[in-house]
């Protein structure tokens, strides 16, 4: 019974501490409802971010621009330029707007990254940019060439070997080619592959995959 008692009573302690704890208000209600701002600013510690921060908001709601921009300086020389004073700083840039407008304006170019460099439309006068694709940067033979930079077809995806030119392969890429084919469907396969084992560099028959992906007929063919 006794213990049972303990524990109750340090259940209602708990209790009414958090219930306590639950009715006090913290900085920012005082900051917001005190009658003075200047009492509530005397519970800050001078150096804090806090106290940076409540009194360059105390300077804005005063409109005293000139006690922003003292506390920023101390504030960013202290701790950077941190979320807390890019927020003062955007709500100055906003509040100065009717004395400095350019300004403003200039500061949410920067901050939000904007550019103008659109070119209007003017009815009767022909446009300075154009207005279509240029096809010899975008066509498939553009693509290719500087696919073809490089010694073998590496610059050439799967999807994209069907549609190159066979007779215009060197042996380095001729031989590139045979060992990504997967499929036997590619015309005058048995060519490419005599073409292949004729090089001096060739392993034979048999390196590559596609050697043992041939058909009946494919294979007849390399026998004659």
């Amino acid at each position: 019974m006794k213990t049972t008692t303990r524990v109750f009573s340090l259940s209602i302690i708990i209790l009414l501490g958090c219930v306590a704890r639950g009715a006090d208000i913290g900085f920012i209600e005082k900051f917001a409802l005190a009658k003075d701002r200047k009492e509530a600013l005397k519970l800050l510690i001078p150096g804090t971010t806090d106290y940076y921060y409540y009194h360059s908001l105390d300077a804005q709601l005063r409109g005293d621009g000139a006690a922003v921009k003292k506390h920023l300086a101390l504030w960013i020389k202290r701790y950077g330029r941190t979320t807390q004073v890019k927020e003062i700083q955007d709500r100055q840039a906003l509040l100065d707007y009717g004395a400095n407008p350019a300004a403003t304006l200039a500061h949410l170019r920067r901050e939000l990254g904007l550019s103008f460099s659109h070119s209007r439309i003017i009815e009767g006068q022909k446009p300075k940019h154009p207005t279509a694709l240029d096809q010899k940067l975008i066509s498939f033979g553009a693509y290719l060439a500087r696919a073809f930079r490089s010694g073998d077809l590496s610059g050439v995806e799967d999807r994209g070997l069907e549609k190159l030119g066979h007779d215009n392969l060197n042996a380095t890429r001729l031989r590139h080619l045979l060992s990504r084919l997967q499929r036997p469907d590619v015309p005058d396969l048995p060519q490419l592959i005599i073409k292949d084992l004729q090089n001096k560099y060739s392993r034979g028959f048999g390196s590559h995959n596609i050697h043992r992906q041939l058909t009946k007929a494919q294979m007849d063919e390399l026998l004659q």
